[in-house]
């Protein structure tokens, strides 16, 4: 239960970050202050929740994990700040539905972990209904793939995905030598 609690605290908060991103850059903010500011206080929660839990490390790997985990967070969130400067949230959002895809993909070959058919089968749904969500019209299908891979300023958000996906082994490997 507390898993699914999790995810849809995070998916609610996600939305709220991108909305927040977005009306922040309209506002001229520049992208490396939101981002200081966004690493900042989620670091701060993250501290104090530490003090709470507290934890007890098994190995240096924590460590290891622990700032690949930060490099490449902070790496993932310019990379979608700059997607948000450069496009519209309409096409910045859906985007985020390749994450699941990627995360699979890098977990398979650094973590070795295959998803259960089932898995696999909800992640293909989700990546059909964003991909779905970007057609604009039913004479080429394929638009939106072409779009996908051509525009350069969408590769920003590719690269925010990558980044997050890689954050993610990180994060593992991180959790995994803590207690």
């Amino acid at each position: 239960m507390v898993p699914i609690i999790l995810a849809l605290g995070f998916s609610v908060s996600d939305f709220f970050y991108t909305i927040w991103v977005k009306k922040l850059l309209d506002n001229k903010y520049k992208p490396f202050d939101i981002i200081r500011f966004w690493m900042v206080f989620t670091g701060l929660i993250s501290l104090i929740a530490l003090f709470f839990v507290g934890i007890h490390i098994h190995s240096n790997l924590f460590y290891l994990g622990l700032i690949g985990f930060t490099f490449s967070t902070i790496l993932g969130h310019y990379f979608q700040v700059k997607a948000l400067a450069n496009l519209p949230l309409s096409i910045v959002s859906p985007l985020g539905a390749f994450f699941p895809v990627l995360i699979v993909i890098v977990a398979v070959f650094t973590l070795g972990e295959i998803p259960s058919l089932v898995g696999l089968l909800g992640v293909l749904i989700v990546v059909a209904g964003s991909y779905t969500l970007t057609l604009k019209s039913t004479d080429n299908f394929f638009e939106p793939l072409i779009f996908l891979f051509k525009n350069k300023k969408v590769w920003l958000k590719h690269f925010a995905n990558i980044s997050w996906a890689i954050a993610a082994v990180f994060l593992k490997i991180a959790l995994t030598n803590v207690e």
